[in-house]
């Protein structure tokens, strides 16, 4: 597919396609949800599969130009309860869906992830399912020889509710002032301290250290958000983190647990590796991560799309192709 074939032709192909499709956001997504059927589905059941992504396919209206949710969103509109496409399945980021914000954040007891063959991730975004303790020690003990590892691993693990009130409420601010990768360029790891062996963002410290023109507004947001992440269960503020950014921001955190760990042996050494983890691609790190999740589904885990992939496999052992 390329942007030339826009959602009716693809609504049109997916009717006569003896295939069961899967239609995801972009090119990431496809990657992990290939893999995730990897280790799900029989050889034989994968073959009748194919995977699309929404950003192949061209928009018809000013919001579908723009944002391939609203693709998918527009294609399931036209598509459901009609038997001619019942091989196929759409999977969505879930975002901030159905979230309510109060004095602590909760979900909506009525909300659901599924609507017949429409799926929403339970998180955030697709990477939210990698962003669980074992599944981030186990990616970031790989991704690292340094000596101090180990020391920096239990840092990490003994802070990991107050690393997620941190992530959380960086994401909830970028998302109250519209620019989500704002984080991404103004959050180093150097900016995170340690204080009896917790783990802290000082917001103000921050501040007085920065001098674009949101600083200051992300500051008071981030301030007046932080009793309500305090007072969230940690599940939630793991599916309230916006999946690209907590994966970077979890990188520089670890890169300053690394720090931590090693600079009362070797100051010049510690800072060496933690900036050397620090500069590790996004690619790199998310690749590891996506690993180690295949290798807690393999060892039991149920952190997945269950009910998608069971209704996949039910759909791909009765076709005949």
């Amino acid at each position: 597919m390329s942007l030339e074939y826009n959602l009716s032709h693809y609504v049109t192909s997916v009717k006569m396609s003896k295939n069961c499709r899967i239609l995801v956001e972009g090119k990431d997504d496809k990657a992990h949800f290939a893999n995730l059927l990897h280790i799900k589905i029989d050889d034989k059941s994968r073959k009748k599969i194919k995977i699309d992504t929404a950003e192949q396919l061209k928009g018809e209206c000013r919001k579908t130009a723009k944002c391939n949710k609203a693709k998918i969103e527009d294609i399931y509109i036209r598509t459901k309860d009609d038997k001619q496409y019942e091989n196929l399945f759409l999977l969505c980021d879930r975002e901030f869906e159905n979230f309510e914000i109060d004095s602590s954040i909760s979900e909506n007891p009525d909300f659901s992830t599924v609507k017949g063959n429409f799926y929403l991730t339970e998180g955030h975004s697709f990477e939210n399912y990698f962003l669980f303790e074992d599944v981030l020690v186990n990616a970031f003990r790989y991704l690292t020889s340094y000596e101090f590892k180990n020391k920096a691993l239990d840092i990490f693990k003994n802070n990991f509710d107050e690393v997620f009130n941190i992530v959380a409420n960086i994401c909830l601010t970028a998302r109250a002032m519209e620019m989500a990768s704002y984080p991404n360029g103004n959050i180093q790891w150097e900016d995170f301290k340690i204080s009896n062996n917790c783990i802290s963002l000082p917001i103000d410290d921050w501040y007085l250290s920065k001098k674009d023109v949101h600083c200051e507004r992300f500051k008071n947001i981030y301030s007046d958000n932080r009793e309500i992440v305090y007072k969230t269960d940690q599940s939630v503020c793991i599916k309230i983190s916006r999946g690209h950014t907590a994966i970077i921001l979890l990188q520089r955190i670890f890169a300053f647990c690394l720090y931590v760990a090693g600079k009362v042996e070797d100051k010049d050494e510690a800072l060496r590796e933690a900036n050397r983890f620090k500069k590790l691609s996004e690619t790199q790190i998310s690749a590891s991560l996506s690993q180690s999740w295949l290798d807690s589904l393999n060892k039991g885990s149920l952190n997945y799309p269950v009910d998608l992939v069971l209704k996949i496999s039910t759909y791909t052992s009765k076709t005949i192709i």
